[in-house]
């Protein structure tokens, strides 16, 4: 069978935190499981806008302060991949990160 050549382009549905934060808020309102069985269905943003709002308390609407996550350097994260022996299984590669015993 021959490989045919991806023919869409890819997106990246980029949100804001203010999004975020209502589709957790407004479950009630927005009905998340309801919504993904009928996509072509409309959702009522305003109304969720609003809900949000009300509920958002003062506090909320001041900016959240991101903190930084720790990143490990490239090189150890190459060197614990290189660790454990590369098993194959079927048509797929396995790595074990298990300790050699046999060494």
């Amino acid at each position: 069978a021959k490989l045919l050549a991806k023919n869409r382009q890819t997106f990246l549905l980029q949100t804001t935190k203010l999004t975020r934060i209502a589709r957790r808020m407004c479950r009630d309102i927005l009905q998340p499981r309801r919504a993904a069985r009928r996509p072509y269905a409309p959702i009522n943003s305003n109304a969720i806008k609003a809900e949000c709002s009300i509920r958002l308390p003062k506090a909320a609407k001041t900016p959240l302060k991101i903190h930084p996550s720790v990143r490990l350097p490239l090189a150890t994260i190459i060197k614990e991949l290189g660790k454990g022996p590369l098993r194959v299984i079927g048509s797929l590669l396995e790595w074990e990160f298990l300790p050699h015993f046999l060494d």
